[in-house]
């Protein structure tokens, strides 16, 4: 797992890194990659919850449950 951001690495509470990366990787059309990272994020999870008003999102288990069957689109 060698693509795990430094960030990403320093505490299991710090999943929703990995969930940015799958975000970046759904909008580049690497949809593969991006549900591995999905899956990432959720074995890493130790209380998954995070809020970014700018982008109207809140990022939380059920968020990243629902990734795999429907990716991540820029609105």
């Amino acid at each position: 797992m060698r693509y795990l951001s430094i960030a990403a690495e320093l505490t299991d509470g710090a999943a929703w890194l990995i969930v940015w990366q799958g975000h970046l990787l759904d909008l580049l059309g690497r949809r593969d990659e991006a549900v591995q990272r999905y899956q990432d994020a959720l074995e890493r999870d130790r209380g998954l919850e995070t809020q970014h008003d700018q982008y109207g999102l809140a990022i939380n288990r059920q968020w990243v449950e629902a990734r795999p069957e429907e990716p991540f689109q820029r609105e």
